[in-house]
């Protein structure tokens, strides 16, 4: 029992204000718990997974090699329109152009093939690219190569 004439002791302001703070926090992440376990909940019984927070989801980027793959295939295609068109025009007469057009677009398109393969070896990233560059690089360089 407490003794009668004796006072309890207050609290400085600043003392109080930070256990509110504390209580408020404790009671947001209880909140926050208690969400979650009927989000888990509610997708177990629609068999999917609980969607992360959008602060916790982080988009994957392309990899970087199978950007640089695809960026390749654009004037890989282009000499190789160049020679078919050339060809085309020339008829039968090759040139030394016909010839160069036809190199670079081979020695691109394998460069394109390369840097693509290389793209799936970088982890934790989307491959679409890579999977982009190496397929139209590999096309072009069966036909010019």
């Amino acid at each position: 029992m407490a003794k009668a004439g004796r006072r309890k002791k207050l609290k400085p302001p600043e003392e109080v204000r930070e256990s509110a703070a504390r209580r408020k926090a404790a009671l947001e992440k209880m909140e926050a718990a208690e969400t979650a376990a009927r989000e888990a909940e509610s997708a177990e019984e629609s068999g999917s997974r609980p969607k992360k927070p959008a602060s916790r989801r982080r988009k994957k980027r392309m990899t970087r090699r199978g950007v640089l793959s695809c960026f390749i295939a654009v004037p890989s295609l282009v000499f190789f329109v160049l020679l078919m068109w050339t060809a085309y025009r020339l008829r039968s007469d090759v040139t030394q152009m016909t010839g160069l057009f036809g190199f670079l677009a081979a020695l691109l398109s394998l460069l394109g093939v390369f840097l693509g393969v290389r793209g799936f070896r970088e982890q934790g990233k989307r491959y679409a690219a890579s999977w982009i560059g190496t397929t139209v690089n590999t096309v072009l360089s069966s036909f010019t190569g």
